[in-house]
């Protein structure tokens, strides 16, 4: 099955393309893979595949989440959704394809990890640099972060 994934070169607008398993993308230097693919070309659709919408249940209930979007300027926004604790309840991968694209004017967008995974991190910006809730504590607090094996780091 194929995969949405955000492609870039140096500090190029990034380009979104579905992928097949083993194939390359040689016009990019930089990819990442997500799911669900949940904005394309402006319109909300959090699929799995092309023009199939999602259908498991952690997509169809509220979760925190993370993307990796573009607007039609060409800046890069990466968002985190809280959600499991008081700072916030989550949303649904449909909900979240619509509030990137109506909210923040996305044109592209894939989801990257999310429950309790969902951490953003900018250094010396907070008090752990963290800069939501995580939710592995249950708390609304910056000291939830699950220790996870890989991450995208952008500088």
């Amino acid at each position: 099955l194929s995969q949405r994934s955000a492609g870039w070169n140096g500090n190029g607008v990034p380009s979104f393309q579905w992928l097949n398993p083993g194939s390359d993308w040689p016009s990019v230097a930089d990819a990442v893979g997500g799911y669900p693919s949940l904005v394309e070309g402006g319109t909300p659709l959090a699929a799995v595949q092309p023009g199939q919408q999602v259908w498991s249940s952690t997509d169809w209930t509220a979760n925190p989440r993370t993307a990796l979007g573009v607007n039609a300027a060409g800046h890069v926004v990466l968002v985190t959704v809280d959600g499991r604790t008081a700072a916030g309840s989550g949303l649904t991968s449909s909900s979240f394809a619509n509030w990137l694209s109506t909210e923040l004017n996305l044109i592209n967008a894939i989801g990257l990890d999310g429950g309790g995974s969902t951490t953003a991190v900018v250094p010396d910006c907070w008090l752990s640099d963290t800069v939501n809730f995580p939710s592995d504590n249950s708390l609304p607090d910056h000291w939830g972060a699950r220790s996870v094996g890989s991450g995208l780091y952008l500088r």
